[in-house]
């Protein structure tokens, strides 16, 4: 027989996924607060930029044969200081 604790646990993890849905909505008085605006929609498109760098740098230091080792070095310093930067900046650049 289960226990009513196991019984609650069983519920909460049956229940249609939609029930556990959230919502933000993100106002701005506009034209005031634009610029705010503009950096709130741009994120997906920043985030592919460096994300897209990032697989740049990565590419050219595994598969770039002309490279001498003074340009590897540094392509290899540039893609940590992205990584660096990103990991500070709280994000997440491997989503």
């Amino acid at each position: 027989m289960m226990s009513q604790n196991t019984q609650e646990q069983n519920n909460t993890t049956t229940k249609p996924l939609n029930q556990n849905k959230m919502k933000a909505q993100l106002t701005f008085n506009l034209p005031d607060e634009q610029n705010d605006f503009d950096m709130a929609i741009q994120g997906a498109k920043w985030w592919s930029v460096v994300w897209e760098f990032d697989k740049h740098l990565r590419s050219e230091l595994k598969y770039n044969v002309d490279l001498n080792e003074s340009q590897y070095l540094y392509a290899e310093k540039l893609r940590e200081k992205l990584r660096e930067m990103v990991y500070d900046a709280g994000l997440n650049i491997d989503i």
